[in-house]
């Protein structure tokens, strides 16, 4: 019969008789408790404790890790936030804590001819990196700084200013789809996509963030739930400056060729002569050929609203459902709104703020309130 004498004190060893009465030494794999026997640890790899501990005393775990999935066999990159530069990870040296260099973009570094720093210009979008709009976008600021694409790897419009906090996000790189200009495709919403790119892929905070161009229109009410619009009001946050960027032409075959003209001339506009580190401008274009284009009109916001209708049919089971339909309705005839300018095709600007406070309603209600 088989005797075990386990080392009560923890002497490092673990004994076994075999049959021929010899014994083995095995490493202990963990501390003797109180009890005199040891205990088991887990010696497989686990997460770096970044976090910081919450209310509950628990320690948040993150792995570091991104663009990889769950069995750590996707394609992705991994990066760790603390790693420094020069070090390699998968192959891929590290430019600094929070980037990674990309063979592609080698002439699209941060510095140009004589040394001057060249502007970083993040572009997303919520159309999706593969849509159109997003490539005329890159092409019409091509040369106006370090351009670096974080955006949705599918449709996400109408998502406004949701993020994602109960599934992991993603990110891979999509440097062959602009030639030149690294890339990432995010697995989250626009306002994901802005997040990571400031945290994860950016060496530096960018000068400069454009959203777009969305396929439909984003004036009057539309900026509430533009997921374009949005990802611009994230950056804001960031203390970014950023335009956001609409063609009121809901069609993939949309002809973009008329707006990126004007795209150029505000983003040259704007890194010239900055105003404001929250600066963000809403700008749409009529869908028009460029001869009918009246110029630019800086506006307001129009009063204006969708009456939706939701068309209720049955599925094959009988059960209900819905699809959201409806119209749009402009209740304001001022010739100083977004879509007064659009209808008489002018490029509308508006500038808006992430800041929602009404300031006049305020200052009544400290007025008649009483404490």
């Amino acid at each position: 019969m088989e005797k075990k004498n386990i080392n009560k004190k923890g002497g490092g060893t673990r004994t076994a008789a075999g049959a021929n009465g010899k014994t083995a030494a095995t490493k202990k794999p963990g501390k003797t408790g109180a009890t005199g026997i040891i205990k088991k640890t887990d010696t497989t790899a686990r997460p770096r404790r970044t976090g910081k501990t919450g209310p509950t005393g628990i320690i948040r775990e993150t792995t570091g890790k991104i663009g990889l999935s769950e069995d750590g066999l996707g394609k992705g990159v991994a990066i760790s936030k603390v790693e420094t530069a020069g070090k390699k990870v998968d192959g891929k040296e590290r430019v600094a804590a929070k980037g990674l260099k990309n063979p592609k973009a080698a002439g699209n570094g941060t510095h140009g001819k004589g040394g001057k720093r060249l502007p970083v210009i993040l572009v997303t979008n919520d159309d999706g990196i593969s849509a159109p709009g997003i490539r005329n976008l890159v092409e019409a600021v091509r040369g106006l700084g370090k351009i670096v694409v974080v955006a949705p790897d599918k449709p996400q419009s109408g998502m406004g200013h949701a993020i994602t906090i109960g599934n992991p996000l993603r990110l891979q790189p999509m440097h062959h789809v602009f030639e030149g200009v690294e890339a990432w495709s995010c697995s989250g919403t626009p306002v994901d996509c802005v997040k990571l790119a400031v945290d994860k892929v950016l060496r530096r905070k960018p000068d400069l963030c454009l959203s777009g161009i969305n396929h439909g229109a984003n004036h009057s009410i539309n900026v509430i739930y533009s997921g374009t619009m949005s990802a611009a009001v994230e950056a804001s946050i960031e203390s970014i400056p950023a335009v956001g960027f609409s063609l009121l032409d809901y069609s993939v075959e949309a002809d973009f060729g008329p707006a990126r003209k004007y795209v150029r001339m505000i983003v040259e506009e704007v890194l010239a002569n900055p105003l404001d580190k929250h600066l963000i401008l809403n700008v749409n274009f009529p869908a028009v050929p460029d001869n009918l284009i009246k110029g630019i009109k800086i506006c307001r916001q129009a009063y204006a609203k969708y009456e939706e209708d939701f068309v209720e049919r049955n599925d094959p089971n009988s059960r209900k459902y819905y699809w959201l339909t409806g119209k749009f309705v402009n209740f304001d005839r001022g010739r100083d709104t977004d879509v007064w300018a659009l209808e008489h095709n002018y490029v509308s600007v508006v500038p808006v703020q992430f800041d929602m406070t009404n300031y006049v309603l305020k200052s009544k209600l400290e007025k008649t309130w009483k404490s």
